[in-house]
């Protein structure tokens, strides 16, 4: 986000129960989501300013809009599989066990094992671009589609069409 201009300010100043509309009609606290929505907000207020073509909407259509956006973006970034891991202590007992703990089950780190998927990785590596291996990786690390497309500003189409060339690649390569 730029820095705003005094027309801007003065507009986003003027405007600026609009937030607290967006955040009431929603049932959002403001202690939780006042952050999330503002910066939607204060990006509608500049694109509002520095287009005019905008004008021939309601501007308060743009910043709920953006608002929206923001809400969306947040939760769609809460709910990520990484962010909703479950975590339990190694020390916890296996329930329906003779005390049995979790830690005495989980396998103890095998440098072989570590080395022979290093080997899988660069074998993958070497059958596909560093786009699919980026895309790949954002996919491991919990993105989902969606997200990958809005950074590589395409189609989620798009990247489906490359995580199957991913994939069928990836067979190839196991079959060979």
């Amino acid at each position: 986000m730029q820095t705003m201009t005094r027309e801007q300010q003065d507009f986003a100043a003027s405007n600026h129960s609009l937030v607290f509309k967006f955040l009431n009609k929603k049932h959002l606290g403001e202690d939780e989501y006042y952050d999330i929505v503002i910066f939607g907000y204060l990006r509608a207020v500049q694109k509002y300013i520095q287009r005019p073509e905008l004008r021939r909407y309601k501007f308060s259509t743009i910043a709920w809009s953006a608002m929206e956006t923001d809400v969306m973006n947040y939760h769609e970034y809460k709910n990520r599989p990484m962010r909703k891991a479950v975590c339990c202590s190694l020390e916890q007992v296996i329930p329906c066990t003779d005390d049995l703990l979790l830690g005495s089950v989980i396998p103890i780190h095998n440098p072989i094992e570590s080395f022979e998927d290093s080997l899988l990785w660069m074998e993958v590596a070497s059958v596909i671009t560093k786009k699919q291996r980026n895309i790949l990786q954002m996919k491991i690390a919990g993105m989902s589609e969606r997200e990958i497309a809005r950074k590589y500003q395409t189609s989620r189409d798009n990247i489906r069409t490359v995580i199957e060339v991913i994939k069928e690649r990836i067979h190839d390569l196991v079959l060979a």
